[in-house]
């Protein structure tokens, strides 16, 4: 079963399953003061047994014009410098260029990751061949259905297609107790600010003060 309720620069889905007897719930805002997009997950254990999860988060890190889906899409994910940091996966490709012209480019584009608690993904996927695998998708990974180890931070990587894709470390759900994740994405032109918006949520009491 699902459900949608959405407001001004938010919404929320709500996704039941009465085989799994799980529940998960996703709030995805954008500040009215940040250039980020957040969303807040929580899983929520319906059955009367406890449950161990294990959660990950995935989310596509393109990096350039939606234009080199069609033209220099291999060339220019060669350029993409990708790095693994504890909190998640940025990217500044070393140039930006298209029929107009080449350009050196200064933006960063990451995916970051905390539990409700603040803590840390414990692995990563930073391109998308580490995450789907050969023979894989996006909605069928093979690092999630075959338990693929992953890199630690830090790392660093080149010349594939970036992947914001990292796993948390496993929980145990109790009888009706729920598990909150909170996933940030955006762009800047510079770390610091980054960073900056990190620390502001990355917990679940942050991000729903924010809300």
């Amino acid at each position: 079963e699902s459900g949608l309720t959405a407001g001004f620069m938010w919404q929320t889905l709500k996704r039941s399953s009465k085989v799994c007897q799980i529940e998960t719930t996703v709030t995805s805002f954008i500040p009215y003061d940040n250039n980020v997009e957040i969303l807040h997950v929580t899983v929520h254990n319906l059955s009367e047994e406890a449950r161990r999860i294990t959660a990950y988060g995935a989310i596509p890190i393109y990096c350039r014009s939606a234009d080199n889906i069609r033209d220099h899409r291999n060339v220019t994910s060669m350029l993409h410098r990708i790095t693994v940091e504890k909190d998640g996966i940025f990217v500044r490709p070393t140039m930006s260029f298209d029929e107009k012209g080449h350009r050196v480019n200064h933006n960063i584009y990451y995916a970051s990751g905390y539990t409700g608690t603040g803590e840390t993904p414990v692995s990563f996927y930073p391109s998308v061949e580490d995450f789907i695998g050969e023979g894989g998708t996006y909605t069928h990974p093979r690092a999630v259905y075959e338990n693929y180890p992953g890199v630690s931070a830090p790392a660093k990587s080149a010349g594939k297609e970036a992947m914001g894709a990292f796993r948390f470390e496993e929980t145990l759900l109790a009888p009706n107790g729920t598990a909150d994740y909170i996933l940030m994405l955006g762009v800047e032109d510079s770390e610091e600010p980054i960073h900056d918006i990190l620390r502001q949520y990355n917990t679940k009491q942050k991000v729903e003060s924010a809300l």
